[in-house]
């Protein structure tokens, strides 16, 4: 999937021809045409379609084959809308403010009255990368990211020009990563975390039922600057604007552990992408997830879980 994004990335000729020309139409013209493009992308039978196919089958066992060929076409669908969003109109004339509305922002404002920070918790899903742009507008954010990943920093060097920073997980040691986000919590900031991360050192959790490897960032950083995890969703709505949804703080209990409290999230996370499932970007990694179910390093180097003992020894 990185790879194909890459490849519209890097060459702006080929970003022309396929997306350049859809700017003057209609936006239900071009709404229609990546109706058909997703359509056409998922009836190839390549291996990647075809371990989604098996992952929505796996995720969703009562759907019949023709309704999982059809969240197909409707994830690809969603795929090339976010990338002429990304790397054609947010080139062009910008981001689009008027298409985003955000429901819930009485939750962070109340949130952030306790001045202890906030922590925006959501999946990859619809267009996350707006999503943060529009919050970075409004408050002082920060984010983490794999920017080092050749194929997504041609997007992430966009955004950084445009003033919206994010820390490289790949490059930051876990210690100064974690500090930095703490620091930026105890300034009253908000700290904007993508929940669905794969690394196969991270805690296990369980997600659609099977075994998966989740960022415990949230919670150490809750627990730790007692900061609030408001849960938020975000997806693209039937007239291609986007709906970003802030909820009331999630409840943790005092006495409830670390691991319990990340599961939490990753129930909630797991619910939001069943009612939008078609624009949950880790599709095509979930069959990986599985795979390597029995070869997770729970001590592994970069274990958020040894970052978070060696702080509290610091």
């Amino acid at each position: 999937m990185f790879t194909l994004i890459g490849w519209f990335t890097k060459s702006s000729f080929w970003r022309r021809v396929l997306f350049g020309w859809l700017i003057v139409l209609h936006p239900k013209m071009r709404f229609g045409i990546f109706k058909v493009v997703g359509w056409i992308a998922a009836q190839f039978r390549f291996e990647l379609n075809r371990n989604m196919l098996a992952s929505f089958q796996g995720v969703f066992p009562a759907q019949t084959p023709r309704a999982n060929e059809r969240l197909l076409a409707r994830f690809w669908q969603q795929g090339f809308q976010t990338l002429y969003e990304l790397l054609i109109e947010m080139q062009g004339s910008g981001i689009p403010w008027y298409k985003i509305r955000c429901d819930g922002l009485e939750h962070l404002e109340a949130t952030l009255r306790q001045g202890n920070g906030a922590i925006i918790y959501s999946p990859h899903m619809g267009n996350f990368f707006w999503a943060y742009a529009y919050l970075s507008e409004r408050y002082a954010c920060q984010t983490v990211v794999t920017a080092s990943s050749k194929d997504l920093e041609p997007i992430y060097r966009s955004f950084g020009q445009r003033g919206y920073k994010g820390l490289d997980y790949d490059e930051l040691p876990p210690l100064q990563l974690f500090q930095t986000l703490r620091r930026h919590l105890k300034n009253n900031g908000v700290v904007f975390l993508l929940g669905d991360f794969y690394r196969a050192n991270f805690p296990q959790t369980e997600l659609f039922g099977k075994p998966n490897c989740s960022p415990s960032g949230v919670v150490e950083l809750s627990a730790r600057c007692q900061s609030p995890v408001l849960p938020m969703c975000i997806y693209r709505d039937d007239s291609g604007d986007h709906r970003l949804k802030i909820e009331k703080p999630l409840e943790f209990l005092a006495e409830t552990p670390i691991q319990n409290r990340l599961q939490l999230c990753v129930s909630w996370m797991e619910d939001e992408i069943r009612k939008h499932p078609e624009q949950w970007l880790y599709w095509f990694q979930l069959e990986q997830r599985w795979r390597e179910n029995g070869q997770i390093d729970k001590v592994g180097e970069r274990s958020e879980w040894n970052v978070a003992r060696h702080i509290q020894t610091t």
